[in-house]
């Protein structure tokens, strides 16, 4: 008798979290979760080419639900500093929620080197894998108006700047900003006032690293250059109409003070952006397992409301 109620729970599941479809008038009436359960299998794609130039940092991999969909989905962007990192930073994180119902994408972009700034193409770069993935919906069986993005340290910098891009400036000239609807942004960690950091950190102790940093990705100094590192910081473009901001920080973060966090946060809830700030108390810069569980609280009942319940926002 146990056996056969635990197959009926599975069953139910499958149908409520929509593993073989993207969507389920069930869905209205479930109740709120902290954690999402385990719901499907998935399969994985490696080596796809986002743009057709064959260039080995215009590629990701994807891992998509088994069903027929259509599934909501999640971009990821790996962090690294601009300089370094690779997709599979994200792998471990990408199975884990295709698993729960949410196709993933890790991309690849380019990386910068002292003397070779990777600004704004490191962002066209993200731009071009986000509408590969939305012009192509159909193909990788998700729903394009149900997409979030997940970035860690540079990668968060980038994900964050596809939430507050407005079209504006000339490094966009010639790109489709994106096809897809972003209803919600991941930061965990980003350096995403580039113009607080530029005034305050040369004067203020533990932001030398992410200053050098940001050097190596523009390619000058914010003395030199404050027009370049506002352009290219995403809390320049915020405005009312941003998708959700899940932002999470750790108070012992020793390249990304969490200062930076704090005043982004700041700056979109003035612009009226739904935004949960999770501070990790004594985490550096990443969270291990036991950490990472005070975000799943505050991030997993929002990937339930924003993109798998079947409603519209």
């Amino acid at each position: 008798m146990q056996d056969h109620r635990a197959l009926y729970i599975i069953a139910l599941a499958l149908l409520i979290y929509g593993c073989g479809t993207g969507s389920s008038e069930l869905q209205h009436n479930m109740p709120p979760v902290e954690f999402l359960p385990e719901t499907c299998s998935f399969t994985a794609f490696t080596q796809i080419p986002y743009a057709q130039d064959g260039s080995p940092y215009h590629v990701m991999d994807a891992y998509i639900p088994d069903g027929a969909g259509p599934f909501p989905a999640l971009l990821f962007i790996h962090g690294g500093g601009w300089t370094t990192g690779d997709r599979s930073e994200f792998q471990g994180m990408a199975e884990f929620y295709a698993r729960r119902g949410l196709a993933g994408f890790t991309v690849e972009y380019r990386t910068a080197a002292p003397g070779l700034p990777s600004w704004p193409k490191v962002l066209h770069d993200v731009l071009l894998a986000t509408e590969h993935i939305c012009q192509n919906a159909t193909l990788y069986r998700i729903d394009s108006q149900r997409i979030g993005a997940v970035g860690f340290s540079a990668g968060a910098h980038l994900a964050s700047l596809l939430g507050t891009l407005d079209g504006s400036g000339p490094f966009l000239e010639g790109l489709t900003l994106t096809s897809c609807h972003l209803r919600l942004i991941v930061d965990y960690a980003g350096p995403t006032d580039l113009e607080f950091i530029g005034l305050n950190g040369t004067r203020t102790p533990g932001y030398a690293r992410i200053i050098d940093l940001i050097r190596i990705l523009i390619g000058t100094d914010y003395e030199s250059d404050p027009t370049s590192w506002r352009e290219a910081s995403p809390a320049t473009y915020i405005t009312e109409n941003d998708p959700v901001f899940v932002i999470a920080h750790g108070t012992a973060d020793d390249i990304v003070p969490i200062a930076i966090s704090r005043t982004f946060s700041l700056q979109l809830e003035e612009k009226g952006v739904e935004t949960h700030l999770v501070v990790v108390d004594q985490a550096g810069h990443g969270f291990n397992e036991q950490q990472n569980l005070s975000v799943r609280r505050v991030l997993e009942p929002l990937l339930w409301s924003l993109l798998l319940q079947d409603h519209e926002r």
